[in-house]
C-alpha cells in the first residue's frame, strides 16, 4: 500500500516539476538502447513464432494483456488531455505556418530544444545575409514567445517526453500476440518498429510540428487501447460497431500527419535560400504552369475567353522557409507515406472488401481462423 501511495505522489508531483532540459536524459545516458531494442524486436518477430509452434507453447495471458492495454489507454488519455490542452492554447496565438514551422527558444535556457532553435535561427540569418535575401516570414512576436515558452516545462513537456519513451514499451504489443500464438501482420510489426525509430531520431532532431503528431497519436491510442482492453475482457460483440470508427481515425491520423510533413518539407526546401537548386527550379516551373492553367480556367468560366495576361507565381510569398530538420522530414515522408498506403489498404480490406486476402500485408490470420468480418481480433494494433 505504501508503494502505491509513493507511486501516486510521483504521478502527481513529477510531471508538474518536469523541465524540457530533462526530456532526453535517458537517451543521452543510454544512446545504444534503441539498437538493442530493434535487434531483439526483429528476432522476436521472425524467430519466436516458429520456436513456440515447434514446441507447442501457447501462454494464457488474458489478464496481463488486459492490464497492459488499460495502462496504455490511461497513459494515452492523460497525454492527449495535456498535449491537446497545449495545442489548444498555442495554436490560436499563431498562424498555421508558424505553428508547424517556427521553433521558439526559451530565453537564457540551455535545454536541447532551445539550442536547436537558436542554431537554426543563427544559420538562417547567416545565409540570408550572405545571399542578400529579404526575409518575408512574419515571425511570432515577443509577447507570443513569453506566452508559449513557459509551456515547454510542466505536464505538457512531460507528456511529450512520455510519448517518445512509450514507443519502446509498445513493442511489447507484438510480443504478447506472439506468446499467445496469434499471427502478426506486416503492418503490425512494421509500423511499431518504424515509429519507434522515427521517435528516437526525433529526440535528437526535433521539429516544431512534433506536438501535433503527439496529440493526434495520443488521442487515437486512448480510444484504440481501451477498445482492445474491452475486447480482451470479452466484450467484442458489444463494441464491434466501433471498430470501423477506430480504423477510420487511424487512417485520418496518417493522412493529416502526411499533410503536415509534406507542407513543412516544401516550405523548407522551397525557402528563398534554396532558389538556386534544381529542385526549386523544377517546382517553380510546375507551379507557374499550374498558375497559367488555373488563371485561364477561371477566365474561361467567367468571361468565355482566355486570360489576357497571367502573373508569375510568386515563390517568395508562398514559401517562407521552415525550421524543420531535413533528416526528420525525410524519415517523416517515408513513414507517413507508407502508413497512408498501408492503413488505407487496411480499411479497404476490413470494411470495403471483407473477403479473404491470402497475401495481404495488413491482415494476417491462420487458416483455421474465422473471417475478420466475424472476428475482429485485437492483433490489428496500429500506431
Amino acid at each position: 500500500m505504501q508503494t502505491l501511495l509513493h507511486l501516486w505522489e510521483w504521478v502527481n508531483y513529477y510531471p508538474t516539476t518536469f523541465t524540457a532540459e530533462h526530456g532526453r536524459d535517458f537517451l543521452d545516458s543510454y544512446p545504444d538502447y534503441p539498437v538493442y531494442s530493434t535487434i531483439v524486436f526483429l528476432l522476436v518477430v521472425f524467430y519466436l513464432p516458429g520456436y513456440l509452434e515447434r514446441n507447442k507453447i501457447e501462454l494464457r495471458m488474458k489478464y496481463i494483456v488486459a492490464a497492459w492495454n488499460l495502462f496504455l489507454a490511461v497513459a494515452s488519455t492523460y497525454g492527449a488531455w495535456y498535449t491537446f490542452g497545449y495545442a489548444g492554447f498555442v495554436m490560436p496565438l499563431r498562424n498555421w505556418h508558424n505553428n508547424v514551422c517556427e521553433f521558439i527558444p526559451i530565453r537564457g535556457s540551455d535545454d536541447f530544444l532551445s539550442q536547436r532553435a537558436n542554431a537554426v535561427h543563427e544559420e538562417r540569418e547567416r545565409v540570408y545575409k550572405a545571399m542578400n535575401i529579404v526575409d518575408k516570414w512574419d515571425y511570432s512576436t515577443e509577447d507570443v514567445h513569453d506566452l508559449i515558452t513557459p509551456l515547454y516545462n510542466g505536464k505538457g513537456a512531460f507528456c511529450v517526453a512520455m510519448f517518445a519513451y512509450l514507443k519502446t514499451p509498445e513493442l511489447l504489443d507484438t510480443l504478447f500476440l506472439i506468446l499467445q500464438n496469434k499471427p502478426v501482420s506486416f503492418l503490425h510489426w512494421y509500423h511499431h518498429i518504424v515509429t519507434a525509430i522515427y521517435v528516437w531520431v526525433t529526440a535528437y532532431r526535433p521539429i516544431p510540428s512534433g506536438i501535433a503528431f503527439c496529440a493526434m497519436n495520443y488521442f487515437v491510442h486512448s480510444i484504440m487501447y481501451f477498445y482492445y482492453f474491452l475486447v480482451v475482457m470479452g466484450l467484442r460483440k458489444t463494441i464491434r460497431p466501433f471498430a470501423p470508427v477506430i480504423t477510420l481515425l487511424q487512417v485520418s491520423q496518417m493522412f493529416f500527419g502526411m499533410y503536415i510533413t509534406v507542407y513543412t518539407y516544401f516550405q523548407h526546401w522551397l525557402g528563398p535560400q534554396f532558389e538556386h537548386t534544381l529542385f526549386y527550379a523544377a517546382c517553380e516551373v510546375l507551379l507557374n504552369a499550374y498558375n497559367v492553367v488555373t488563371y485561364n480556367a477561371k477566365s474561361l468560366f467567367s468571361t468565355g475567353a482566355l486570360a489576357s495576361s497571367v502573373p508569375k507565381f510568386n515563390m517568395s510569398e508562398n514559401f517562407l522557409g521552415c525550421d524543420s530538420d531535413p533528416t526528420n522530414m525525410r524519415m517523416g515522408m517515408m513513414m507517413y507515406g507508407s502508413y497512408c498506403v498501408l492503413f488505407a489498404v487496411l480499411f479497404k480490406e476490413l470494411y470495403l472488401d471483407p473477403r479473404e486476402h491470402r497475401n495481404s500485408l495488413v491482415l494476417q490470420r491462420k487458416h483455421h481462423e474465422k473471417p475478420l468480418d466475424d472476428e475482429m481480433k485485437p492483433d490489428m494494433k496500429t500506431e
